[in-house]
């Protein structure tokens, strides 16, 4: 049932009389006011009884400070309210208060002091009670939300960090791991070119030797026909040219073998493949013709383009027309070829193909043959294909192996286009 409250008649002041337009705001206020005197309350409107659950009248002569919980401001409930009081003529503030029930919620309040006795020394405030308890408790909530979020987001924070410290770690050990492989795998890589130009030694002198024996006779024939007074500048010109040509013969094979053999870091370049296919025919070309191997390219209609270090696929090339030399040493009663082909595959990758006339490769083989250390060579060690595969691999490559359309086996070299990298 609703409490009917009585109209509350209060004086604004000691001794003045009530007016008519105060009173009606006062019993119709939406906060509660209370008057008190030296603390003590003498009277309050509806308003403050109802937010306290104190029934009309039941709030006359209780210490104001019986409305706040005994936590709170001790300038509110301790023994120096009085002094308080009489030095802050006006206060206000927000804090738990306590209902009749006992029960705490958190209300706004202001004083004014609005007399004073000069006689009694006695003080008449003015209070106003408004409860925000709803509002409080959210404020609260929000800001306890807030504070567990940026503790949270603090924690997070510091767990990302740390884990962006050890994976920046990580990845510093990985690139030096990487890096030493890359100068391991480059100097490997060398090795075995110096190796295949071991092996290669008796064919490379006899190349050499052929344009340096055709050299030396022609200077002889000039040398000759100066000495017996017969030579005429046509002549001499004739055979000094000849031999110029043939020094720049033995020069080139010298530089090719040094360009195979330098030590020096990658370096990828744009090449024209059909350019490069024909130097390494041309290294190989004295060993082909010492085991008695055709040894031919099948060139492109136009231009094809890799990028790739050539030093490095050259060593490639050269290792799988070696192989194919030496799968063929045994073989009697047709023709020894290898072919170096290349063409252009649907997926703007360039392939090149390695096919020989030999009897191939069984097909139980195929699965182990690129792995180290494997090798069907009576003193191979296993490392060739190995490091073709490895060098290929660097480049975003791969290498396959598949039947020869000569018979024999088939390498095919597959690397993305010049003009797609």
């Amino acid at each position: 049932m609703r409490t009917e409250h009585p109209v509350v008649t209060c004086p604004v002041s000691e001794g003045s009389e009530p007016l008519v337009e105060y009173q009606t705001i006062l019993n119709n206020a939406f906060v509660g006011i209370a008057f008190t005197r030296d603390r003590v309350i003498t009277c309050c409107n509806p308003r403050c009884e109802a937010i306290f659950g104190f029934l009309p009248g039941e709030l006359n002569g209780i210490s104001a400070g019986a409305l706040f919980d005994v936590a709170t401001d001790p300038e509110l409930t301790g023994e120096g309210a009085d002094a308080a009081l009489q030095q802050k003529r006006e206060s206000g503030s927000e804090m738990l208060m306590r209902r009749k029930s006992g029960e705490c919620f958190w209300g706004a309040f202001s004083r004014t002091d609005i007399g004073r006795s000069t006689t009694t020394g006695t003080v008449e405030t003015v209070w106003i009670f408004q409860d925000i308890n709803e509002r409080k408790l959210a404020e609260l909530a929000l800001t306890s939300a807030h504070r567990e979020l940026e503790t949270r987001v603090e924690q997070r924070t510091a767990t990302l960090e740390a884990a962006n410290r050890m994976l920046q770690a990580e990845m510093q050990a990985r690139r030096r791991i990487e890096e030493k492989h890359r100068v391991q795998q480059a100097e490997a890589a060398r090795m075995a070119r110096i190796n295949t130009a071991g092996e290669m030694v008796s064919s490379l002198a006899h190349e050499l030797g052929q344009p340096l024996a055709s050299m030396l006779n022609y200077v002889h024939g000039c040398l000759l026909r100066l000495a017996t007074g017969n030579a005429t500048p046509e002549e001499l010109r004739h055979g000094l040219v000849q031999a110029v040509s043939n020094a720049e013969q033995a020069g080139e094979i010298v530089r090719r073998v040094r360009r195979f053999l330098h030590k020096r870091p990658p370096e990828k370049r744009l090449h024209d493949i059909s350019q490069v296919l024909k130097q390494i025919v041309a290294f190989l070309d004295a060993e082909a013709r010492r085991q008695e191997v055709t040894l031919r390219i099948r060139s492109t209609e136009h231009p094809l383009k890799i990028l790739v270090d050539r030093v490095e696929f050259e060593q490639v090339i050269v290792n799988l027309v070696k192989n194919a030399f030496e799968a063929m040493a045994e073989t009697s009663g047709r023709a020894k070829i290898v072919e170096i082909s290349c063409i252009e595959s649907t997926q703007n990758n360039v392939i090149v193909a390695v096919a020989d006339s030999g009897p191939g490769v069984p097909p139980y083989l195929h699965d182990s043959i690129f792995e180290p250390f494997f090798t069907t060579k009576d003193k191979g060690m296993g490392f060739g294909l190995a490091i073709c595969c490895s060098l290929i691999e660097m480049h975003g490559g791969k290498i396959q192996l598949g039947e020869s359309w000569l018979g024999g086996a088939l390498f095919q070299v597959i690397l993305p286009s010049g003009e797609k990298s």
